[in-house]
Order: structure tokens, then sequence, then C-alpha cells
């Protein structure tokens, strides 16, 4: 069974919350609910192993991430397609591609909210 978490970004104040801070800190609260944008945890980590991730960084929607399929390397967005996660790489490829799954995904190199830049 995999864990259900969420992150958010607030986009008033332009600023990513991880999912522990949303609750601790009455972030979900009615007086700004319509500023976040909710991320979930896919369940899964990268594969890219340091000191402060050892085991791989999450992985949860709206990551900009780099995954290897056939040999060639793919960056774009985690989204929920259908019925599984899935890497949206139809911003970089610019052909409207959709890598199917999430298996292969090296690493998490940013999020769609403070590095759009990334998926150009």
């Amino acid at each position: 069974m995999r864990e259900i978490k969420f992150r958010a970004w607030r986009r008033d104040l332009k600023k990513l919350y991880p999912s522990w801070d949303i609750w601790v800190t009455n972030l979900y609260d009615f007086e700004f609910a319509d500023q976040l944008d909710l991320m979930q945890y896919t369940g899964l980590k990268d594969c890219k192993r340091d000191v402060v991730h050892p085991n791989g960084q999450e992985i949860y929607e709206g990551d900009i991430v780099r995954t290897l399929s056939r040999g060639w390397l793919f960056t774009g967005a985690v989204v929920w397609k259908r019925d599984g996660w899935d890497v949206d790489v139809e911003k970089s490829a610019g052909d409207g591609l959709w890598y199917g799954g999430l298996g292969d995904v090296q690493e998490v190199i940013g999020n769609i909210y403070e590095n759009p830049e990334l998926l150009t």
C-alpha cells in the first residue's frame, strides 16, 4: 500500500509547502484555499542518491523529471493521466509525446511552479 500525502503550492505567496506543513500551519483554510494547488505523492522515488535523499527523492504530481526510455533521455512533468502516473513531455519534446509510467525516472530536477523554464 502506498503512502497517501500531498504538498501544496500557494500561488499568492509563491511558496511550496511540504506535506506536514499543510495541516500543521492550518494552511488549508477557507480564507485562502482558492490560492492552493495540491500535488499528490506518487508513491515512488527517483534513482538519484545523495546525502539529502539517501533513498531517492519523492516524486510528486507537478514535479519535473528526467526519465530514460529506450535509450532516450526525456524531460517532462509528472501528471495523472487516465489511470496512472505519467510523464508529460509534450512541452519539452514539442510533438505531443507522452512517456507512459514513472518506472525509469532518473531524477527530479524541479517542479512546474518554481522551475517552469525547465520545460521549454
